[in-house]
């Protein structure tokens, strides 16, 4: 759960790193939106979007934008998924 702070209206995007997962053995770039302010204690959370991006796959721009929104809107991690390209015969 991504917990609703008090923003000043200046936040960062912030890449965390990578993540596997075991359901499908990729790798998934962790980006997130947080609050650009300093943490008042250990358990202030300054995340407020988590989008998971397989890794080495290109997504339009619109589909990041559009799922940060959903995390940010659902306070819920948000992951893109990739469909394999039909080939079309002719």
């Amino acid at each position: 759960m991504i917990p609703r702070g008090g923003s000043n209206g200046l936040v960062r995007l912030d890449y965390q790193g990578t993540t596997a997962n075991r359901q499908d053995d990729l790798q998934y770039a962790n980006i997130q939106i947080q609050e650009n302010r300093p943490r008042r204690n250990r358990n202030d959370d300054t995340t407020l979007a988590i989008l998971r991006v397989p890794v080495n796959q290109c997504f339009p721009t619109r589909h990041i934008r559009h799922a940060l929104w959903e995390s940010l809107r659902l306070s819920a991690i948000a992951t893109l998924f990739s469909r394999p390209i039909q080939q079309s015969s002719g």
